[in-house]
């Protein structure tokens, strides 16, 4: 009983004590302002894992803010569906960035565009592609399979 009352008293509380500080204020409508994936073959939905790679070109002196930029966008890709997510740096070319996330499979990774990215979560890729020198360029990779498996 006790524990029953402690929970129902937990719940109530909320409004008052909300876990996390200023996420009442967040954006939750659903955004889905990402671009189609381009695709030569059809993708069965549960193909899979997807291995998404979006190139950045980021100024020398914009790297840091670009980086902390894509900590809170990291927490965004894994929330809504990604398992890993890291941000690599071009060994010939310091100026490049890949971010690359893995997605467990196409549909997962659809529902990302379609139905799981906010609105706050947009304003976080925002941030991060406002500070490419050029437009980010997306790839799609699926484990290989040989044309006869594929239809």
């Amino acid at each position: 009983m006790l524990a029953a009352s402690l929970l129902v008293v937990g719940a109530a509380s909320l409004p008052l004590f909300p876990l996390l500080p200023g996420t009442g204020m967040l954006d939750r409508t659903v955004s889905a302002h990402w671009p189609e994936p381009a695709l030569v073959f059809e993708a069965v939905g549960d193909t899979g894992p997807v291995l998404v790679e979006i190139a950045y070109e980021v100024a020398p002196e914009d790297l840091p803010e670009f980086l902390e930029a894509t900590r809170r966008l990291s927490r965004s890709r894994l929330r809504t569906g990604a398992t890993r997510w890291r941000v690599y740096q071009d060994t010939s070319d310091p100026a490049k960035l890949y971010e690359v996330f893995e997605v467990p499979t196409w549909d997962e990774h659809l529902r990302q565009h379609h139905e799981r990215t906010t609105g706050f979560d947009q304003q976080v890729l925002d941030r991060v592609r406002a500070l490419s020198r050029t437009e980010p360029r997306s790839r799609h990779l699926l484990p290989a399979r040989s044309a006869a498996a594929r239809g």
